[in-house]
């Protein structure tokens, strides 16, 4: 296909990226958005052998796939009898030329190629869709993470006639045996058979090839890793995706050791400062264990954040000029008001007198500036002073365990994962018994596209708080995205109990038997919808609710966990257009994954208007 040829009346073809004998890749410019993207076209051989209907049946499946290491299709459609379909452009090696370019990789890097395409393949199977060609060609490696292309294509292809595999032949193993074959030739150099992976996978069962044959300074765990991968017989296959993220991420990133000072308590030395006196001191550790441990809500929050403030009035009693008093205060008033205990404009103006007379006392203090920093990013919708006051806190070193939390719930809306991630873990080692920085760090999984590793933290805070309505909330999707359905549905159950549900309890279990757990739950989050778009006709959906949350919020999320990309975009542009300044909080703090927005032109544009390009 020559330069400047125009596929659908928007793609301008610029240059031929990639050539095979099933398909062309093409560097194309969408003249509608502006933006890079990647045409694969389909030969008229393949083309035809396909057929329409498997082509659009593929397209379709893998348009459902929204992971962050899976590279999404924005478009398809076919132009004299050739089939096309339009990705984002991924302006990377693919591990491929890597290999080629470098050679042996190294075992940590290996790992962390394993360990992302794990990622990709857990969410996959979960929606019941296999690769069925992982290999070099097919995964990038972009900004220090690996992307899989082609889901879903890739066994259209195979399974077309002519294309020398059967697709009986391809299961979640084949995936697993070929992401082997990667993991030895990027650990070796060399690919471990003659062939490929797909011969070897309908061909006799040759000896599985030992990689510390080939280097002998492999470190033993990936060498048995990759060789489990490899092998074939039943009960050796490293089965599942999971079962393969559970190793390669304990190599890749060793679990945050917690020394004894830091696992003592909630508020340890943090809160010891002799310029205060003792007493007051030892109030306010206990009311902000309190406040920890209610601040997210559910049974008995009231009465625990009443207790933290009458902790924090008497340490304000007895020693008047204690700012950690004052900050305490502050805090649990601006709780207390977005719960909906006490009216919240009056709550909000009492916090901010606190804040303002801890700063004429204390201007350093890391409390104040965390609480001044919440207080701008979730409620004045100024992300940047925010940062600068999350900073400030973080410089001086007294930083509690909550501390770290939002912090790192900061660095994950600024789209700095891997640091959101250390401080949550950093978190946890210094309070295990917290059940929001749990949650936290399972946010930051979620965002990862780590979903086998979020739910743990999420089982672990329903431990410590069996009523945490958010941790429930965030493992009904996590299971959800790794065909655990008949957990996610226990996740949605447990909801409706805390909600006084039980209608809704009954009506989910009725659909269960009759649809099954997926249909089931697509059908109670619609019931969901149905209401919360009826509210939206009585009252402002973008109205601030009790919560961090808008109505509008939950309308999104409900649209997103559907599938119904363009209708969860109306209500992002609409909220966009009242209040521009929370657009990073909704795309990068709700739990939903905001890169399925991008088959909707409209996404794009809004980043633009708004100055964040980045997250295109």
């Amino acid at each position: 296909m020559p330069p400047d040829s125009i596929l659908g009346d928007r793609y301008v073809i610029t240059r031929e990226i990639a050539r095979d004998g099933d398909a062309t890749v093409y560097h194309a410019e969408d003249r509608v958005l502006g933006r890079d993207v990647a045409v694969k076209v389909l030969s008229p051989e393949r083309s035809a052998s396909i057929g329409r209907d498997r082509f659009d049946h593929a397209v379709a499946a893998m348009s459902r796939l929204v992971h962050p290491n899976i590279v999404p299709i924005l478009d398809s459609g076919s132009i004299n009898g050739q089939h096309y379909y339009v990705t984002p452009f991924v302006g990377s090696d693919t591990l491929r030329a890597r290999i080629a370019r470098e050679g042996l990789m190294t075992p940590d890097e290996s790992a962390q190629i394993l360990a992302d395409v794990g990622e990709a393949l857990a969410y996959a199977h979960g929606a019941g869709l296999v690769h069925g060609d992982i290999r070099p060609e097919n995964i990038f490696c972009h900004h220090g993470r690996a992307m899989v292309a082609d889901f879903g294509i890739a066994r259209a292809i195979q399974a077309s006639p002519g294309a020398g595999s059967s697709e009986a032949a391809t299961d979640a193993r084949t995936d697993i045996f070929a992401l082997g074959c990667v993991s030895y030739e990027m650990l070796t150099g060399d690919p471990p058979y003659p062939g490929g992976a797909a011969i070897v996978m309908v061909s006799d069962a040759p000896p599985v090839p030992r990689v510390r044959n080939k280097v002998p300074t492999t470190p033993s765990r990936m060498a048995e890793l990759t060789e489990r991968m490899l092998s074939r017989g039943v009960g050796a296959v490293a089965a599942t995706p999971e079962a393969l993220i559970a190793t390669v991420r304990d190599i890749v990133e060793p679990a945050v050791e917690p020394t004894p000072a830091r696992v003592s308590s909630a508020v340890p030395s943090e809160l010891d400062d002799p310029r205060y006196d003792e007493r007051s001191m030892d109030a306010c550790r206990e009311g902000r264990v309190l406040f920890q441990r209610s601040f997210q809500g559910g049974p008995g929050a009231r009465e625990k954040l009443e207790y933290a403030k009458a902790l924090f009035e008497r340490a304000r009693d007895v020693d008047p000029v204690n700012p950690y008093a004052l900050v305490g205060l502050a805090d649990v008033h601006h709780v207390l008001g977005f719960r909906g205990f006490v009216d919240f404009r009056v709550a909000t103006q009492k916090a901010t007198e606190f804040r303002a007379e801890a700063l004429r006392i204390a201007p350093d203090l890391p409390d104040l500036h965390f609480s001044i920093a919440v207080d701008l990013l979730y409620w004045k919708d100024d992300f940047v002073t925010a940062g600068t006051e999350y900073r400030r806190g973080m410089k001086s070193g007294r930083v509690r365990p909550d501390m770290h939390r939002l912090y790192g719930a900061y660095l994950k809306m600024a789209g700095q994962l891997d640091e959101a991630l250390r401080q949550m873990k950093l978190g946890l080692a210094g309070d295990a018994k917290a059940p929001a920085i749990h949650v936290g760090l399972a946010d930051v999984l979620l965002a990862m596209g780590r979903y086998v590793e979020a739910v743990e933290p999420l089982r672990q805070a329903l431990k410590l708080a069996p009523g945490y309505e958010s941790a429930l909330e965030r493992l009904d999707i996590a299971c959800h995205r790794l065909g655990r359905h008949d957990e996610a549905l226990d996740a949605r159950r447990a909801l409706h109990g805390l909600r006084q549900q039980p209608e809704r309890i009954d009506a989910l279990d009725a659909d269960a038997a009759r649809l099954g757990a997926v249909a089931a739950r697509d059908a109670d989050i619609r019931r969901d919808l149905a209401a919360l778009q009826q509210r939206a006709t009585a009252e402002d959906p973008f109205k601030d609710l009790n919560v961090s949350r808008q109505l509008a919020d939950y309308i999104v999320m409900a649209h997103a966990e559907l599938g119904e990309w363009t209708k969860a975009m109306d209500w992002v542009e609409r909220g966009f257009y009242r209040r521009p300044g929370r657009l990073r909080r909704v795309l990068l703090d709700l739990p939903f994954e905001h890169r399925g927005l991008a088959v909707d032109p409209r996404y794009a544009r809004m980043l633009r208007t708004a100055g964040l390009e980045e997250f295109l």
